[in-house]
């Protein structure tokens, strides 16, 4: 049997979250609202990055009580609405919870 060709796959970085086009805006009655940021998308977004507790996959090493809260900032300037708790929660069940190998996109908003 042959294997299966399939394209490669993009390795998503900490970049792909920050400097993604897709803010977090809606335009309501002619003023910009914030959207909620579901966690759950947060959760799958840190799977795909390789977030570990204290690095990511790749090697690279992070202190998680500095990275978090520049996240959590960087999420509420681009329109996103998500509690710091909630923000911290993600990347703790991502950790704990690493995504398997080939696994797809699936509907992560960044």
């Amino acid at each position: 049997m042959a294997p299966l060709d399939f394209p490669p796959r993009r390795e998503a970085g900490i970049g792909d979250l920050l400097g993604s086009s897709k803010a977090g805006w809606s335009e309501v009655d002619g003023q910009r609202v914030r959207r909620t940021l579901d966690p759950v998308w947060l959760v799958l977004h840190f799977r795909r990055i390789g977030a570990e507790y204290n690095r990511l996959s790749s090697g690279l090493s992070v202190n998680r009580g500095t990275l978090l809260p520049v996240l959590w900032l960087a999420l509420r300037e681009r329109g996103w609405l998500i509690s710091r708790q909630a923000a911290e929660d993600a990347w703790d069940l991502a950790s704990l919870t690493p995504l398997r190998s080939g696994g797809g996109d699936g509907d992560d908003p960044f």
